[in-house]
């Protein structure tokens, strides 16, 4: 997987809407995870993946999914670390707050927060590959199929180090708050943009 140099991302427009942001990311994700499926129709499929912070719950559901995608000729290979040029997935559990007071944004756009902000999920969103929620899995296992993880389905924001206080009047810190609550989307949508 080539990871694209970050003075090309820098230079890509940061001024992205929320939805144009999720947009581009949805479609990066959906490429990502549905390129090895197109390319292997004979033989089975891998997808490697990392996992941080899954309940025994969301465990569970994992294996169960492994196992039905197995029969299906997908194998999800689940890695102990995050390898650039491997890693194609990350499964994280949410949060069950978001950064700012609601869930969901002006736009109507859901706020997806990772439970934790563990190093595997930082290195995922920094190289743009898909942050996928339980929820995604549960919707795989619906469908005995990987699907492309669509809005609720991927983590689109990671959790703050330290809570922001805005006040109504302060527009700047409003519009830093805002790119942080999108900061995973819109890196990816920066990486799905510099490449197209």
């Amino acid at each position: 997987m080539n990871e694209p140099q970050p003075k090309l991302i820098n230079k890509v427009a940061s001024t992205l809407s929320e939805k144009e942001a999720m947009d581009l990311a949805s479609k990066r994700y959906s490429s990502l995870l549905c390129f090895p499926l197109a390319t292997n129709s004979s033989t089975a499929a891998t997808i490697y993946a990392i996992t941080s912070s899954l309940s025994d719950r969301d465990t569970d559901a994992l294996e169960s999914l492994c196992k039905v995608l197995k029969a299906n000729k997908v194998n999800i290979k689940i890695m102990k670390e995050f390898q650039p040029n491997k890693t194609m997935l990350c499964i994280t559990s949410t949060s069950t707050g978001s950064p700012s007071k609601t869930n969901q944004t002006s736009s109507h756009i859901n706020v997806v927060v990772s439970k934790t902000r563990t190093s595997k999920v930082m290195r995922s969103a920094l190289a743009g590959i898909p942050i996928v929620t339980p929820a995604w899995m549960n919707e795989c296992l619906k469908h005995s199929r990987i699907v492309s993880p669509a809005e609720k389905l991927f983590v689109n924001t990671l959790p703050m180090k330290r809570a922001a206080v805005v006040s109504d009047n302060d527009k700047s810190h409003k519009d830093e708050l805002q790119l942080e609550c999108f900061g995973v989307a819109k890196y990816a949508a920066k990486i799905q943009r510099a490449q197209s």
